[in-house]
């Protein structure tokens, strides 16, 4: 399993179109090394650049189930978190992009 990821550039596109080329740019050769079958977990503002595959989840879920099914399972980890092969999630984990959940999983992807 891998983890992908993107340097604190966030914060700066807006005001800066260098950064945006940046940032554009760095996810595009992100995206080309992740396989079109692969089952990802990304981040909400990335979901859109990988979701052209089957089995793509907005982090935390599947390990955290957040806004899944019906709502009853929020909090569980799901039976198909162990068939996630790649993350992609920003760098640094902020408290709203749930840092514990990657905490408790990040034994499980290499880099």
């Amino acid at each position: 399993m891998h983890a992908v990821g993107l340097r604190p550039i966030f914060r700066q596109l807006d005001s800066d179109p260098n950064r945006r080329a940046e940032f554009i740019g760095a996810l595009n050769t992100l995206e080309k090394k992740i396989p079109p079958n692969a089952v990802v977990s990304a981040w909400y503002p990335l979901v859109s650049h990988v979701d052209n595959r089957s089995q793509i989840y907005v982090w935390p879920t599947p390990f955290y189930a957040e806004d899944w099914g019906r709502g009853t399972d929020t909090g569980a980890r799901l039976r198909v978190a162990s068939q996630v092969q790649y993350l992609l999630l920003p760098v640094p984990l902020t408290p709203g992009t749930d840092p514990n959940v990657f905490k408790r999983i990040s034994s499980d992807f290499g880099s």
